[in-house]
């Protein structure tokens, strides 16, 4: 991405949910999302990098019952 991205997620139950954003050496660079998150509705956020380096970032979205990583890369 360059230099902003949309994530969009949604959840099976209604639970409490995080979505934060981490550098390639494990360092929280942005916490996007920190609520209650409930099912049958999509989630939008937009990760904006411009003031971050070019590089590998991990995308890292987890409740109780689930955690999901993926990797991203900002080109500028």
């Amino acid at each position: 991405f360059n230099p902003t991205t949309t994530m969009k997620f949604s959840v099976d139950k209604t639970l409490h949910t995080t979505l934060k954003v981490y550098s390639v050496l494990g360092q929280l660079v942005a916490s996007l999302f920190d609520d209650i998150a409930e099912p049958g509705r999509y989630y939008e956020v937009r990760f904006d990098g411009a003031s971050f380096a070019s590089g590998i970032y991990f995308m890292r979205l987890e409740n109780s019952e689930q955690s999901q990583i993926k990797k991203m890369l900002l080109v500028k």
